[in-house]
């Protein structure tokens, strides 16, 4: 029995591992057709109406990552063209509003289209929304965090000192899905290459201020989109694009949307590329699944050959659908996919996805398999196996097992060293994390607020709760600089010469890394992400032992 990705393990997949430009697989049926370009033409709008300050529409070939990228013109409109054959992402960003991914089919003949953008849902109005900002190039720095605070009139404000002329800025917390975002109402803006913007602002007097009004968040609206032929085939694959693919406001309805797609549609590609979302979006484990959407699955793989660019678009989806089949003759087709039409960089994804599934539902004999063929050529060189120890079946560092023996300089506190040994009889959450990683920096409000509510003494049915950081950071004056921002009101260790010592005791390469610990020195849960609602449940449900 297997089950999907969880959509948690799949965007950490994806956010931790670059996937590179790759030769292999152009021998594909597909991409034999690459003398073939096709032309994609439209209007960009913001939700209400107005063309946005700045955005751009791209086509992204699935299978190299590579761009075909125009600015939209003042008057809304793009036109671009992409030398893609076949399974492509149409991706569209405006200041203001929300990423649209959208999934086409590129066979030769003109796309034209007209699109509504919607925004993000407003970040959560019990956290406090801070300011990120960088006075040189945000690829090679880490920002400057500054809380917002708000008047009595209710809008947000901040003054950032600053030596530079201008700053590039974003706001946390601002919007939802974790996403950081421009600040409304700047001249200036610039592509942050994740979906997002970042706004220029200049300097005056040694400092930027900023003021944001009451109701400047955005409202959560839904994108619209109009094809000039609504009946073609990149109109009902693009319309599957409502529900995939998968993230962090993924739910069942997605997937129910998906699978009466594929029973629905007339149209044969968009009803391969239906089946093949709906099992990756799909969250129930196989044995749930219903006989016809099993059968749907085999008729999947019989309809998509090697070669096919849904495998690019798609592979969770297809490699579940192999799982579920279970025939010789499929397993070897996807071997097939993953030595010549993958390569190395797309394989490795799939295979790590795999991995992560594989360790989530327990399935012990198939990660081990899975982590040592990512240990071998051609993956161990392009640093999968690093990767893949937070899924190691075999590793040490995982829930019920002895937290491992560390010690690191205390920051604050001159030469002293912290020892795991001084923690004993305290609930600890061990986090590695950097100021340059972005997840960990998006999670610091979450992370204060867990401090805040169960930081300190010992209460009813459990012991103290304790946090320690672990700052895996080149520079110990950035980590200094970040906490005059965020406080970070607990413990801190420095990793500085001890760093690749650190990373190989917690049996991770992945930031950031949490592992809570009970008070008895022995680990509750251990994973490559920061998820706090898990933490935070799995703190409510711990009783207190009797003792250390």
């Amino acid at each position: 029995m297997s089950s999907p990705l969880p959509a948690v393990a799949l965007a950490l997949v994806f956010g931790v591992l670059a996937c590179g430009h790759d030769d292999r697989g152009k021998a594909t049926t597909a991409q034999a057709k690459a003398a073939v370009t096709t032309a994609i033409r439209g209007t960009v709008h913001g939700h209400d109406g107005a063309v946005p300050a700045l955005a751009h529409a791209r086509i992204v070939d699935p299978r190299t990552h590579d761009q075909t990228e125009v600015v939209v013109g003042s008057d809304g409109r793009f036109a671009l063209e992409s030398p893609v054959v076949g399974f492509a992402v149409l991706e569209l960003t405006a200041v203001d509003h929300a990423q649209l991914r959208i999934p086409v089919v590129l066979d030769g003949a003109p796309l034209e289209l007209d699109v509504v953008l919607g925004t993000y849902v407003a970040g959560d109005a019990g956290l406090p929304v801070s300011v990120m900002s960088w006075a040189g190039d945000p690829d090679e720095s880490a920002p400057t965090i500054t809380a917002m605070t708000r008047d009595a009139g209710g809008r947000l404000v901040a003054d950032i000192a600053t030596d530079a002329k201008q700053l590039r800025l974003q706001l946390t917390n601002f919007a939802g899905e974790g996403r950081s975002v421009d600040v409304p109402g700047a001249k200036h803006y610039e592509y942050d290459s994740g979906g997002d913007y970042r706004s220029i602002v200049d300097a005056v007097g040694g400092k930027v201020h900023l003021e944001i009004a009451p109701g400047s968040a955005p409202a959560g609206v839904a994108p619209k989109l109009s094809f000039a032929k609504p009946g073609s085939t990149a109109a009902a694959v693009a319309a599957l694009g409502r529900h995939w693919p998968i993230g962090p406001t993924t739910t069942e309805a997605d997937a129910v949307a998906l699978w009466t797609a594929a029973r629905n549609t007339g149209d044969a590609t968009a009803k391969r590329a239906a089946i093949a979302m709906a099992l990756a979006v799909d969250q129930r484990e196989d044995d749930k699944l219903g006989s016809d959407e099993r059968a749907l699955a085999g008729a999947l793989l019989e309809g998509t050959p090697l070669g096919d660019t849904l495998w690019v678009l798609e592979p969770n989806g297809l490699a579940r659908a192999v799982e579920i089949s279970g025939a010789p003759a499929h397993r070897a087709l996807l071997e097939r996919v993953l030595d010549e039409q993958l390569g190395p960089e797309a394989g490795g994804m799939l295979l790590m996805g795999r991995l992560a599934t594989a360790d989530a539902k327990g399935d012990v004999e198939q990660a081990r398999a899975l982590f040592a063929r990512l240990s071998r050529e051609p993956y161990a060189e392009l640093g999968y196996a690093q990767f893949a120890s937070a899924w190691n079946p075999d590793r040490k560092v995982k829930a019920g097992a002895a937290v491992p023996s560390f010690e690191g300089t205390q920051l604050g506190a001159g030469t002293a060293k912290l020892r795991s040994e001084q923690l004993r009889g305290k609930l600890v959450l061990i986090e590695l994390w950097a100021t340059w990683c972005k997840p960990c920096v998006d999670s610091m409000d979450e992370l204060h607020a867990l401090h805040a509510e169960h930081g300190g003494k010992p209460k009813a049915g459990r012991p103290a709760f304790e946090i320690v950081s672990i700052a895996m950071d080149d520079d110990k004056a950035a980590v200094e600089d970040f906490r005059k921002n965020w406080p970070m009101p607990w413990l801190h260790v420095f990793a500085g010469a001890d760093r690749e010592l650190l990373y190989a005791t917690f049996e991770t390469a992945v930031l950031p890394y949490a592992v809570l610990v009970d008070e008895r020195g022995t680990i509750i849960t251990a994973g490559a992400d920061l998820d706090i609602e898990k933490i935070r449940g799995a703190i409510a449900g711990h009783a207190a032992s009797a003792g250390p």
